[in-house]
């Protein structure tokens, strides 16, 4: 399963556009090697962990918590 969505991103003015939605935090990961632009929705409890390899995205990861 997918957890982070593409985002439309124009080469030509560097400008992404994506849509705010409310009562959601998003995370967006700007990919200046890749070219790529990926968002996602954070959990109420949990972690994001965003890992690289020799610089470049190579995996994001959603790690869903409890508060006790």
């Amino acid at each position: 399963m997918e957890i982070a969505n593409d985002l439309n991103y124009d080469l030509n003015t560097q400008t992404v556009t994506g849509k705010l939605e409310k009562g959601k935090i998003q995370v967006i990961v700007l990919d200046g090697i890749g070219g790529k632009v990926k968002s996602i929705d954070a959990r109420h409890h949990g972690d994001i962990v965003i890992k690289t390899v020799n610089g470049k995205l190579k995996q994001i990861t959603r790690e869903e918590s409890e508060l006790w």
